[in-house]
């Protein structure tokens, strides 16, 4: 990114009222942000301006204006201050704000992983309040996720400052449209399955963003993770969200208020954020603090896991094709019951993959059965929901260790780290070596890898 100003950001101008544009802070779609020095006072601040190839728009002006009005008339501790609202010398609108030095919760998650309960806590109460005064004025903000929200040190108001109103709905007063031009309608992650589809929302979007602001801080990504791809659009349309405690060392005590919050119908989420946050604190009063797995490493039993994922072409699931959507939902449940009834149990489970481990270590019959009902649910899956369909299903097993703590609670890594010992995706049923111990079943070479082996393709 840039760090000067230059023409094309203002037109040979370096001032916007009575403020000297020092330098670049961050450029979006709509606007940039720029540090600046209020003149008469020497005053430090941060100044949006609206891109100068939007002028043209006669929407623009208006929504920028808005932007500014809303965090204008929100005077809330955890709210950015904006000082002030002007204009260029060509007519494009500016507001200025305060300037706040610290890192945003982007940063702060890019460097710790995930946050502990505590800290999470500290950041959603201010958040909660914030989008509770805002909702008030019939404000809903459609754009909670990290990078909006900034921890700001020395701060007397307060740490935690929630910033960029661009894209928020008055609820009371439809206002100037907001699908025109670059303005953006959410950030898909972290957005309501009511926000996605276009439909109408209330104050309850906001709710299920602050749920999932919450997800992706204790387990470092949000319920179906991070890309903004068709693939994931459609999970999120459709599948249901993860629990916290099987994506991280999360105690299963917060998962019920963290799935309510999620819950795609709005009418099953809490009514407001302060009611959520207050749910959470006290499922983390009510919690143990989970096992350290380094503290427990050496508590490992063996087992066998069989790791299943499910591809669709993306460009038929983001053309909504109904027919493979119904597709992925059913083979899923198929492969789920072989595995089940050949002893496994289910571990992990999404829209498009599952997990599923032996409660007990195996011994060879046991693991032949498993590979024998893997290669089962091949053949029906491909049979029956995917014939015909663009969808390949890839069932991978192998044999290793969980990590479990000393009451026998399952850890992370091990067996459920999928990635450390399943190839990369594959259409089959593959098995490792250490899966195939003292098997006689008929087997092909995986290409360029010995440690696996085709039973199935």
């Amino acid at each position: 990114m840039r760090s000067k100003l230059d023409s094309a950001d203002l037109g040979g101008e370096l001032w916007a009222g009575p403020y000297r544009l020092d330098s670049l802070i961050a450029r979006g779609g709509f606007g940039f942000v720029a540090r600046a020095t209020h003149a008469p006072t020497g005053r430090a601040a941060a100044v949006k301006v609206m891109h100068a190839d939007l002028f043209a728009d006669p929407t623009a002006i208006p929504r920028f204006e808005r932007e500014a009005a809303i965090i204008f008339e929100l005077p809330h501790p955890n709210v950015v201050r904006v000082h002030e609202v002007g204009r260029l010398a060509d007519g494009r609108p500016y507001f200025a704000m305060e300037l706040l030095t610290g890192q945003s919760l982007d940063a702060r998650l890019a460097d710790a992983g995930r946050l502990a309960i505590d800290e999470v806590l500290g950041i959603l109460e201010p958040l909660g309040g914030a989008l509770a005064a805002a909702h008030a004025r019939g404000i809903v903000h459609r754009d909670i996720k990290p990078s909006n929200v900034f921890l700001a040190e020395g701060r007397a108001e307060g740490r935690v400052v929630l910033l960029d109103f661009g894209v928020a709905k008055l609820l009371d007063n439809a206002g100037p449209s907001l699908t025109a031009s670059r303005a953006t309608l959410g950030t898909l992650p972290f957005m309501a399955p009511e926000q996605v589809l276009g439909q109408p929302l209330d104050t309850r979007a906001d709710v299920y963003a602050l749920g999932a602001l919450a997800f992706a801080m204790l387990t470092g990504k949000p319920p179906f993770g991070d890309q903004a791809t068709a693939v994931v659009r459609q999970i999120h349309l459709h599948a249901r969200p993860p629990r916290p405690s099987e994506r991280a060392p999360v105690d299963p005590a917060l998962d019920e208020p963290l799935l309510r919050a999620l819950c795609r119908d709005p009418a099953g989420r809490y009514a407001t954020a302060p009611e959520f946050v207050r749910a959470l604190r006290t499922a983390s009063s009510a919690a143990t603090s989970p096992p350290n797995p380094k503290r427990h490493a050496a508590l490992i039993r063996p087992s066998m896991a069989v790791s299943v994922a499910l591809r669709a072409d993306p460009a038929a699931l983001a053309d909504g094709d109904e027919a493979l959507l119904t597709a992925l939902e059913t083979s899923l449940p198929l492969v789920s019951a072989e595995l089940t009834a050949a002893g496994l149990v289910l571990s992990k489970e999404t829209a498009t993959n599952l997990l599923a481990v032996s409660p007990t270590p195996p011994d060879p019959p046991f693991a032949r059965r498993v590979l024998e009902a893997c290669v089962r649910a091949y053949r029906r899956v491909l049979a029956g929901p995917l014939s015909g369909q663009p969808a390949d299903l890839g069932i991978v097993a192998h044999v290793g260790v969980l990590h479990t703590s000393e009451a026998g609670t399952i850890l992370p890594g091990g067996l459920l780290d999928v990635t450390s010992w399943s190839p990369a995706p594959v259409r089959g049923v593959v098995a490792t070596q250490q899966a195939l111990d003292r098997q006689d079943l008929p087997r092909s070479p995986f290409p360029n890898d010995p440690r696996f082996f085709f039973l199935e393709r």
